[in-house]
């Protein structure tokens, strides 16, 4: 058979699986920056469901990728899956990006894809894809010699996709947050009491640079949800100083997810933030479950007793709206 088609489809064949790698180890170096990109598509709510979609991602593309660059004998199936996940994951993409507002595909990791440029990058894969089933399967010479060692190159592909899943764990670090200890100052004191609910924030106790503690499992509390590297979260901070410093609402408390090392400090000093704050580092899985049916931060919380009342995404609300909003859930204003 002559260099064309079979050599064009091979070339494209490997270019293909080599995207997918990219992809993939793109994906692996930081894997609680992955999370928060498929969050954004408001699809997948919750955590269990969100990490089977994120090893789904990371161990196909992987798995595909070594098929393709080593050129294992079953192309009708390989190519047949990459074209599949082009397709669907060139639909989920439209559907976010047209009723949700995404704003990065997520395809590459870090390195910033919009939709637009994922929806021609995968129609440039289906592409390719189609041009090497051509030439490799649609075209193929029944009495060419076999691949060799097939089963080889396919175990190597799976064992290359469990470790991609297995290297990316350590990263997790998921834990839950502990209840806040017992606090006893002297004999006559009565210990702090546990949390009165399971709510999301039952467990979260923030402490400001003075000492002051907040245990958000009791009482009524504002919780503002940031993220140190959103832009509309910095933008969120002028208006939240002013609630922290209006002595008549409920004290506020910022939990902060840190996506890069470093960020916070960062963050606070373009930001000047004046109310206390809390890092979760960059695990995602822990501040996901704060957000509850909200996309991404920034999210103002009213909290009682470690349940969420009333809450707003987004944009802040401005000072009537939120007195409003607290009196309307029968939070009494304090006397200035």
């Amino acid at each position: 058979m002559t260099f064309w088609p079979r050599g064009v489809a091979r070339i494209a064949e490997v270019g293909v699986g080599i995207t997918y790698l990219i992809a993939a180890v793109l994906k692996a170096m930081d894997f609680n920056a992955f999370l928060p990109q498929i969050h954004a598509y408001q699809i997948v709510e919750s955590n269990g469901a969100l990490l089977v979609v994120a090893f789904a991602a990371l161990a196909l593309e992987t798995f595909l990728g070594v098929c393709m660059i080593l050129g294992v004998p079953w192309r009708r199936a390989v190519h047949g899956a990459g074209a599949a996940m082009l397709c669907f994951f060139t639909l989920v993409i439209i559907y976010a990006w047209q009723v949700h507002g995404l704003e990065d595909c997520g395809c590459f990791g870090k390195v910033k894809v919009t939709p637009p440029q994922a929806i021609g990058k995968n129609l440039v894969l289906l592409a390719f894809t189609a041009l090497a089933f051509y030439g490799l399967v649609w075209r193929v010479d029944p009495s060419q010699s076999p691949i060799r060692r097939p089963l080889l190159r396919l175990g190597m592909a799976t064992v290359l996709a469990l470790i991609a899943c297995l290297a990316v764990v350590p990263q997790l670090g998921i834990s839950a947050p502990t209840p806040p200890p017992t606090v006893t100052k002297s004999p006559t004191d009565t210990p702090t009491e546990p949390p009165v609910s399971s709510g999301p924030f039952a467990n979260y106790v923030v402490e400001s640079e003075y000492g002051d503690r907040f245990e958000l499992g009791r009482g009524e509390h504002l919780v503002a949800l940031l993220s140190m590297t959103c832009d509309h979260c910095m933008e969120s901070v002028p208006q939240l100083n002013e609630f922290m410093f209006d002595p008549t609402l409920p004290p506020l408390v910022a939990i902060c997810l840190e996506p890069e090392e470093g960020s916070m400090e960062e963050f606070k000093l373009l930001t000047q933030p004046q109310f206390p704050m809390m890092s979760l580092g960059d695990k995602s899985l822990n501040f996901f479950p704060l957000l509850e049916t909200a996309s991404s931060p920034p999210r103002l919380v009213f909290v009682r007793d470690g349940s969420t009342v009333v809450a707003w995404d987004g944009e802040m609300p401005d000072y009537p709206t939120l007195t409003t909003a607290l009196a309307e859930h029968g939070f009494v204003k304090k006397e200035q």
